[in-house]
């Protein structure tokens, strides 16, 4: 636990995110030291960095979000022929594309285009649906160290689960080495001092 001996009127001072170098004992760190950060160290990976060339014109955001809001998609969604997908904002634009990345590209492509057009960016995707749930059920079994879970693409538009935990158990650590190269991002709060 951080300790201040700083009063209420110096509030405004106290650092909102801090370094703590120590040894975990059980349920406590002992604390060797403490230092202020500037900023948060927390970063979740982005997604695409770039907007894909080969889309042309792009849609108003509204009409995308619309257009994705139907039984159809859901189902697609639900059964693991449609794993993620997202709209991009084109570079110097108000519109966007939808990257889907899909274990069935051509049932993606006859579900899809007719709504999206050449908004569309299909990517075949690296990872299945039995994949993305195994790697769910592994984090679910970690409850104890998982502070938070989210999904979405990387940069070629692959799905990337991001996971933030406490701490590194050796079990967890055996677990996550499983875990396909580049599926899995970890956040990992405690670490041991470099």
């Amino acid at each position: 636990m951080f300790h201040s001996e700083k009063t209420a009127n110096d509030l405004h001072e106290t650092p909102k995110w801090v370094s703590v170098v120590g040894t975990w004992r059980n349920e406590k760190i002992e604390t060797e030291s403490v230092s202020p950060l500037p900023e948060s160290p927390f970063r979740w990976p982005s997604a695409l960095l770039e907007p894909p060339a080969e889309v042309d014109g792009g849609l108003p955001l509204d009409e995308i979000k619309s257009l994705l809001r139907t039984q159809e998609i859901r189902e697609l969604q639900d059964n693991g022929a449609i794993l993620q997908l997202s709209p991009v904002r084109l570079a110097n634009s108000d519109r966007h594309c939808v990257v889907v990345a899909t274990a069935e590209p051509e049932r993606a492509e006859q579900a899809l285009r007719p709504r999206i057009g050449d908004a569309l960016l299909i990517v075949p995707s690296a990872w299945t649906a039995e994949t993305l749930s195994s790697v769910a059920d592994g984090l679910a079994r970690h409850d104890k160290i998982l502070h938070g879970i989210g999904q979405g693409m990387d940069a070629r538009g692959q799905v990337r689960v991001t996971a933030s935990v406490t701490r590194v158990t050796p079990d967890f650590a055996k677990w996550a080495a499983s875990v396909p190269e580049g599926l899995l991002d970890l956040e990992v709060w405690l670490k041991p001092a470099q």
